[in-house]
């Protein structure tokens, strides 16, 4: 299998903070903690904080007609998409032969739940309960007839989708494609889950929780999202003339902890192996990274950070302005960095409450020349993914 360039010439966000491009873009910069409370039915009557997308700020199209019966998961998908075409120079119907890979980690849960629960069952339930009307969703609004697949591989899958449709890409299948992840993560049987396991935190101030390399913070403050991004082969980008290139695909890696389903390495050995590899003899500008306000994550990502950078470069964490997206939060990360990469900064940690400080976490923003990152990805269960991305040279 040969080396092909692979760059990144589209990208579309909708999640909490970041309804779309433009707000999500306006919000890095943020000083507010904005997430709301969350009454989950807890018989204590203690309450969470998430980020819960307002249906009144998302893309009308997909929340009228037919798309209404759409998974949530699915109407978050297209309205990534729609956004991803804002940024690039492609119409929607040249992506007829695209590859469609999109990641989630609960998929469709919350609209199976509503389900289950629901006393009127409706025609659409069962597409609403199906996995794959998430890539299908996509695949279908641009009418492509390839590769079309959900992936559901905890929080990192949206960095799996990058490595198999690298490969894919790769092997002759497509010259284009469209990856990314999704997730609509919030009902009252997901947040009181994640609440026994004690992964958010309940019954605390919002300042207590989803505080990046915080050691006091109390959980990680869950959110929905989309992310998505538009892949093509230099030589697809070169033929049609392309003018609009975000930055090219330097390496991507994936692998498992192999522990257990229940729980990680609290030694992050696999995630740090995979880090080495995307690093090489070459540091990148900074490292965009999957902390998220879980001692556990946080401390992994702060060791390995120490022991292969020696904090030669920055660390950074745009989590607690936008909370963790699950399979969402990778392709977040990429499209804050591909901004900075742009515009000549690194997003900076954002902070409130009763902090530890570090050397090297940027809790300001950095003005400065960016020409490659890295970010770090982790799900429950064990599973790693690291993306490196730098400037396309041909346009720099």
């Amino acid at each position: 299998m040969k080396f092909i360039n692979i760059l990144i010439t589209g990208y579309g966000v909708c999640s909490f903070n970041g309804e779309n491009n433009d707000i999500f873009i306006k919000n890095m910069d943020s000083s507010i903690k904005s997430f709301e409370e969350v009454d989950f039915g807890d018989k204590k009557g203690r309450k969470t904080y998430a980020g819960r997308l307002d249906n009144a700020k998302l893309d009308s199209e997909f929340t009228t007609g037919i798309y209404r019966k759409y998974p949530r998961t699915s109407i978050l998908a297209l309205n990534a998409f729609k956004q991803a075409l804002t940024t690039c120079d492609l119409k929607r119907e040249d992506f007829g032969n695209a590859v469609v890979l999109i990641g989630s980690t609960l998929t469709t849960m919350t609209d199976i739940i509503d389900i289950t629960y629901s006393d009127n069952p409706s025609m659409f339930d069962c597409a609403r309960a199906n996995n794959n009307s998430i890539a299908l969703s996509v695949s279908s609004y641009v009418g492509t007839t390839n590769i079309t697949s959900t992936l559901t591989n905890s929080c990192s899958t949206g960095v799996d989708a990058i490595f198999y449709a690298k490969l894919l890409m790769e092997a002759g299948f497509a010259d284009i494609a469209i990856v990314g992840g999704t997730d609509a993560n919030i009902c009252d049987r997901t947040i009181p889950l994640n609440a026994k396991m004690k992964f958010v935190g309940i019954g605390k101030t919002s300042d207590d929780v989803g505080s990046p390399f915080d050691f006091s913070s109390n959980g990680f403050t869950p959110s929905e999202g989309s992310s998505l991004l538009i892949l093509e082969t230099e030589e697809r980008f070169m033929k049609r003339n392309g003018n609009l290139c975000y930055g090219a695909i330097e390496n991507v890696y994936i692998n498992n902890d192999a522990v257990n389903i229940f729980q990680s390495d609290p030694k992050g050995t696999q995630l740090k192996s995979i880090l080495v590899k995307s690093i090489g003899n070459r540091l990148p500008s900074y490292i965009n990274s999957q902390a998220l306000g879980l001692c556990e994550n946080d401390t992994i990502e702060l060791q390995n950070y120490y022991e292969l950078t020696n904090k030669e470069i920055p660390i950074t964490s745009i989590k607690g302005v936008y909370g963790h997206s699950y399979a969402a939060s990778a392709g977040c990360q990429i499209i804050a960095s591909l901004v900075g990469m742009k515009e000549g900064f690194i997003p900076k940690t954002y902070r409130k409450g009763n902090y530890t400080y570090h050397d090297g976490i940027l809790f300001e923003k950095k003005h400065t020349n960016v020409d490659d990152f890295i970010i770090t990805s982790h799900g429950y269960g064990g599973t790693n993914g690291v993306v490196r991305v730098g400037k396309y040279k041909c346009l720099y």
